[in-house]
């Protein structure tokens, strides 16, 4: 079959599982099996970077998606074959942002276990894997289970881990090339140097990539100053960035909101006088010519202690955003993508 390299299938498709409600984690699935399938070289790379730590030297052989066990079905089953003709199999579950689904087992329907334990309980099984968009600890037996397989220091992987695979290997494949550019628009990207993890599990490393963004914040809050935004203050978390008091401005709040891993945001709380819909329409239009925007909802706000209709912009995240860019560049990018939210308000 003749694939148009100029179409990226990742995207195209994954938006219409989306809009048909469709699970994105499943169609991640089926697109990270058919990178493996389709090219020698990430599969190599891939095999080498989970694996080769536990179990040494591997071919993969085989992958399958979507496999039944009694009780379970782990997105995707990997064959795998070692240099001296053994024959293993690796399960892989992937998440994005959802918590692992919990069922009943057959010895103890009253109790509900989670999905990494109930595969790591299947019989005649080498391994099981865990990737997730951001760090979200497995229980404690599932971190201490002998054929649990997780990175020296966390506790599963990331999905940014394979990004630079995906990067080396592009050109062996279109496959690997619609998932690069897929890992893109997701955010599955490694942080910013210049800002690092925010959701790094060293809290000190935390707290250093939480100050940092909310230097680069600066210019931002400068402007929103010069404005007319009277309260203009930084949360303890020190990754979002919040202005109040401005009777000149249609919104009675922005909050702007930087993540190294889900998307960066700009909510809207709409001044009592404004109607959230027609904000929603003048903030979409601001940004028309803007490639990083997304996304332009309705969601529920807080206005004076009372939920009110808001607006919600998303974009890339910051990861996506800011690549290829120094400091300087960076404060600089992150004044200009709130401006025209400003300026329409």
């Amino acid at each position: 079959m003749d694939l148009d390299p100029s179409v990226n299938l990742f995207l195209k498709t994954r938006r219409m599982c989306l809009d048909a409600r469709q699970s994105g984690e499943d169609h991640l699935t089926e697109f990270v099996a058919g990178a493996l399938v389709a090219s020698g070289a990430f599969r190599e790379a891939y095999v080498a970077y989970t694996l080769k730590p536990r179990f040494g030297e591997l071919i993969l052989t085989g992958v399958r998606t979507q496999v039944s066990y009694p009780g379970s079905q782990p997105d995707m089953e990997l064959l795998l074959r070692d240099p001296q003709g053994a024959e293993l199999r690796v399960l892989v579950e992937h998440k994005i942002d959802a918590a692992e689904s919990a069922a009943a087992i057959a010895e103890d329907e009253r109790t509900l276990v989670g999905q990494l334990e109930r595969y790591l309980a299947i019989p005649d099984i080498a391994g099981v894997a865990y990737f997730r968009r951001s760090l979200r600890e497995p229980s404690a037996e599932v971190l201490a289970h002998p054929l649990y397989v997780r990175p020296a220091r966390l506790p599963h992987f990331l999905w940014e881990h394979i990004y630079g695979l995906l990067w080396e290997c592009e050109a062996d494949s279109v496959v690997v090339r619609w998932l690069r550019e897929g890992f893109d628009e997701l955010g599955f990207l490694p942080a910013p140097e210049e800002i690092g993890d925010l959701y790094d599990l060293d809290p000190a490393a935390r707290e250093r990539s939480r100050r940092a963004l909310e230097h680069l914040l600066v210019p931002t809050r400068e402007m929103l100053r010069a404005a007319g935004w009277s309260r203009v203050w930084t949360d303890q978390k020190g990754n979002e960035l919040k202005a109040e008091e401005n009777p000149q401005s249609a919104a009675h709040r922005i909050t702007v909101t930087g993540s190294n891993r889900g998307p960066f945001t700009i909510r809207v709380v709409p001044a009592e006088s404004t109607d959230p819909g027609l904000l929603a329409e003048v903030l979409e239009k601001a940004y028309v010519r803007e490639p990083a925007l997304k996304g332009c909802t309705m969601v529920s706000g807080d206005r004076g202690g009372q939920k009110v209709p808001s607006v919600l912009l998303e974009f890339s995240s910051l990861s996506a955003i800011l690549s290829g860019l120094g400091g300087n560049e960076i404060a600089a990018r992150l004044s200009a993508l709130v401006e025209p939210a400003v300026e329409a308000l």
